[in-house]
């Protein structure tokens, strides 16, 4: 059917999209597709994006500040709508969909069957005319995979002129890493075999092929064909030793892929682990575009439906979230398998612990440097638009503060470069000038001393973060004004959830505070500096509390000052300790003489201390 069009702007009369099933596009000015998305009901949900008064956030946002015009496309179904979907991001790469990475890219191997002698090599398109394993996370992958399988089973790697051309065996027939059928060292009808073998390999069904293999080699003994039974028993070997490296599960059949998903924010990875015939055969990891706004199980609909537009399908796939469409989409998968896809979330059992392996899988993805700067240049941008600044965000820091009813208050900052702690720019800050809770002052008190050390070689942060509400950033700002900062330093507080509405961002000079979802990275980000400042802080006020109240007693007696306090301390191990002491024993600590001993054991005994 015919895309229809309707323009962007001014909003259209939605009245004449129908209330049904379909797919619909915008795009640009210059005709590129920005986005594909689909509907139940396709009036109902473009209303959202251009009716007046939707107010669409982040990606869709900027999407319609370019989007020039839109349509849709009727479709009988649902499903047909969520084929029909899928096809149309696979083809054109929208810029707003969230996809699998360069998922036009992930490299399969293909055993070209529509030759004479079928090759086995590598490829990131199917075609017809041939037998394609995977898809592998990476090429090094494929090709360790390839290396493996040509030589355990003698596939020929060559190209077709080169296999034409050639009158005599290559060095790869000398090293028994092919069987040489361009020189007729081997029969097609061996060479067939091979290829199944090597097939029966690549879908996981090890069992059934060391079955195969065993009796083939009883076979050729019985004949007196030892240099056959030999290679057969030297194949036999090289499964049998990949084989041990893999996890058994149970004993049986049936083939099952367990889809694991990790999100960190806006950035999200997969885990597929491969389990055939009881066995774990392979994990790939597969990374979701930066900018990853969806719900997690609208995430993992897309992520099932982009890897299985190319992979092949086993009758149940393990999955560690529901994703949204379940059933529609493992209709969708039966029909491209021509047998019945079960989608399942397991619970409990050994399924559900290699969900929880395939999360850590993807979680340590998330995790490694490169990652995390990629993160940090996915947010930077973000958070200049927010703040309105024209220079670049490299160094944040975030104040806190830490006290018990006013008693042994200190002030830390944490510092981030670049997106990552950087604990030479970490400082703790005892409160010296203000007594009893008053929050406001403490926070006064730490910041002016932060400042004035800049001048000293402790440099300038581009954002200070301020844990709490308007007040400490109206304390903030007044601060950093007397200090004649204000033009080079940005301010903002983080302000925790008080009432289910998500925790908010102040901004000087801004009324209301900004709201974002919670997956948004600059609240991640907020977060993230937040909780390590808290972090970093309550690590050292319980250190001092634990100083202060270890000396409340022993810093009270006459003649004891803090060098005779920690001999006392070190010598006995504990103010306990020191409490059950006789007087000959604390006369026997170093610099302790007889008659101050008398009086720590009288003044301690004396208030039930």
């Amino acid at each position: 059917m015919k895309p229809v069009r309707f323009d962007v702007s001014p909003p259209p009369d939605l009245s004449l999209v129908p209330r049904h099933p379909g797919v619909y596009m915008f795009r640009d000015r210059e005709g590129e597709i920005l986005y594909v998305g689909k509907a139940r009901d396709l009036r109902r949900r473009l209303s959202s994006y251009v009716s007046t008064g939707a107010r669409p956030w982040g990606k869709a946002a900027v999407m319609l500040k370019r989007a020039s015009t839109f349509e849709y496309i009727l479709t009988d179904t649902e499903k047909e709508a969520l084929i029909l979907e899928a096809v149309l991001i696979k083809e054109n790469a929208p810029r707003y969909n969230t996809r699998l990475r360069d998922d036009k890219a992930y490299p399969f191997l293909c055993i070209e069957t529509d030759r004479e002698f079928p090759r086995i090599g590598i490829k990131r398109r199917r075609s017809p005319g041939g037998d394609y394993f995977g898809p592998y996370p990476s090429a090094g992958s494929a090709r360790e995979a390839l290396r493996f399988v040509a030589a355990t089973f003698g596939l020929r790697t060559c190209k077709d002129s080169s296999m034409r051309n050639r009158d005599r065996a290559c060095i790869r027939y000398q090293m028994h890493r092919c069987s040489a059928p361009c020189t007729g060292a081997i029969s097609k009808g061996d060479y067939m075999q091979r290829v199944e073998e090597a097939r029966l390999f690549l879908m996981g069904r090890a069992g059934s092929l060391l079955s195969r293999l065993r009796q083939e080699m009883e076979r050729a003994a019985g004949n007196l064909e030892f240099e056959r039974a030999a290679g057969l028993r030297d194949r036999i070997r090289a499964v049998q030793n990949v084989l041990e490296g893999q996890e058994i599960l149970y004993a049986g059949k049936g083939a099952w892929d367990v889809v694991a998903l990790h999100r960190q924010g806006m950035r999200a990875v997969a885990s597929v682990t491969r389990v055939r015939e009881g066995t774990v055969i392979g994990q790939g990891t597969y990374r979701l575009d930066t900018q990853v706004e969806e719900a997690d199980p609208a995430v993992m609909s897309i992520f099932l439906r982009h890897y299985y537009m190319s992979a092949p399908i086993p009758g149940k796939v393990l999955v560690s979230v529901e994703p949204e469409e379940g059933d529609l989409l493992a209709q969708w998968m039966s029909e491209l398998a021509h047998r019945r896809v079960k989608i399942d979330v397991p619970r409990r059992g050994r399924k559900h612990r290699l969900l929880c392996m395939g999360i850590e899988s993807a979680r340590k993805v998330l995790e490694n440097p490169d990652a995390l700067d990629e993160a940090w240049e996915a947010t930077r941008p973000l958070l200049r638009e927010i703040l309105g600044r024209e220079s670049d965000i490299r160094r944040v820091e975030c104040v806190d503060i830490s006290t018990i009813q006013g008693e042994a208050s200190v002030g830390s900052i944490v510092c981030f470069l670049d997106g990552r702690p950087w604990k030479k720019g970490y400082r703790h800050y005892n409160v010296r000038t203000v007594s009893g809770v008053d929050d406001y002052g403490m926070m006064r008190e730490v910041l002016r001393r932060r400042l004035a050390s800049a001048g000293k070689g402790g440099g300038l942060p581009d954002l200070i973060v301020v844990d709490g509400g308007p007040g400490q950033l109206g304390v903030a700002t007044r601060v950093v004004d007397e200090a004649g900062l204000s033009t080079r330093l940005s301010l903002a507080s983080i302000a925790k959830d008080a009432s289910g509405e998500g925790e908010k961002i102040y901004l000087p000079g801004r009324k209301r505070p900004l709201v974002f979802q919670r997956h948004h990275p600059v609240l991640l980000f907020f977060q993230r500096v937040r909780d390590e400042a808290h972090r970093f802080g309550i690590t050292f006020h319980r250190k001092k509390r634990g100083k202060a109240g270890l000396r409340t007693v022993l810093a009270g007696i006459p003649g004891v000052g803090a060098k005779r306090e920690q001999a006392l301390l070190l010598h006995f191990g504990s103010l306990s300790r020191v409490r059950g002491a006789s007087v000959e024993e604390i006369a026997r600590v170093r610099g302790i003489p007889r008659t101050l001993a008398e009086t720590i054991h009288r003044y301690l005994h004396g208030q039930g201390a």
